[in-house]
């Protein structure tokens, strides 16, 4: 389900309102040149991801993009069972309930679906 709905997510291209610059991001790369290899490494992928919108955020997005029917309650839900999937990963305990897996499977079933009509529609030439 999770690798499901990033791939879901990773459809829109939003960006934030305060993105920033490509000279702001310089100058934070230029603030790194004096740390070790590995650090500058880790400063760079971080800026690279600086101007990208926080996951929920662009389920957000493209759920409205692709007029999918739902509840904000049920993108909480999807946050909730992301951050359970998220800690067991990571190798925390967690004392999650279970029974919210099988509706955010539903949620994102529904997000599929409504995505793939519209693509269909869009190959068909019908947009």
């Amino acid at each position: 389900m999770s690798e499901a709905l990033e791939f879901y997510a990773g459809r829109t291209a939003a960006k934030p309102d305060d993105e920033f610059t490509r000279p702001e991001r310089k100058k934070l790369l230029k603030a790194a040149r004096e740390f070790t290899e590995d650090k500058r490494a880790r400063v760079d992928a971080l800026v690279s991801l600086l101007n990208q919108p926080p996951f929920m955020a662009r389920v957000r997005r493209q759920l409205t993009i692709d007029r999918v029917p739902f509840m904000e309650s049920e993108v909480e839900l999807l946050a909730r069972v992301r951050a359970l999937r998220n800690n067991l990963v990571q190798g925390h305990a967690s004392t999650a309930d279970t029974s919210e897996i099988e509706p955010a499977v539903a949620i994102v079933c529904r997000a599929l679906m409504f995505g793939a009509e519209k693509v269909r529609h869009h190959i068909a030439g019908d947009v």
